[in-house]
This record gives C-alpha cells, sequence and structure tokens, in this order.
C-alpha cells in the first residue's frame, strides 16, 4: 500500500491512531521520493495532495503492490521504519 500523508513522522502518535482505527496494527513503512511518486502517480497524486493542504490526514494512493513496485524501485525506498500501533 502506498499512502500519502503530512504527518510530520512517521511515528506521529495522531498517525499511529488513524492507522490503528482503521485496522493497521503491524506494518513495515519506506520514505520514498516525493517528486518521483509526483511524476509516477501524476493527477491521483495531485488530488491528495490539494487534500492534504486542507488537513492532517493519510491518504491511501495505490494498493496494488504488484502496480507500486511496476512505478517504483526497491531502491527507491529509503529509511525503513517497523510499527506496532
Amino acid at each position: 500500500m502506498l499512502v500519502v500523508t503530512n504527518y510530520p513522522d512517521i511515528r506521529d502518535g495522531r498517525l499511529m491512531e488513524v492507522l490503528r482505527r482503521r485496522g493497521i496494527t503491524k506494518f513495515i513503512a519506506y520514505s520514498v521520493p516525493i517528486e518521483h511518486v509526483r511524476q509516477v502517480y501524476g493527477m491521483p497524486f495531485e488530488v491528495i495532495s490539494t487534500e492534504l493542504k486542507r488537513v492532517e490526514a493519510a491518504r491511501v494512493l495505490d494498493y496494488d503492490g504488484t502496480r507500486i513496485f511496476e512505478k517504483l524501485t526497491v531502491g527507491e525506498l529509503k529509511h525503513s521504519y517497523t510499527c506496532e500501533t
């Protein structure tokens, strides 16, 4: 799942609560280059980005793992975080 968020840190307690409420209790997260994501996802990314300018939130940009890895390489995954909410 590719999630775009404007929380300042993946470990932000508010984000952890949002994920917990959605049933996500364990995950491994990676930072990805935002400009590359903007380029390869185009309009869907722009729509989510506009919404995130108005409210602190996390939005799913893509839920298809195969498609995500077609658009992003493993080498682009940086700074892994393992979390349990």
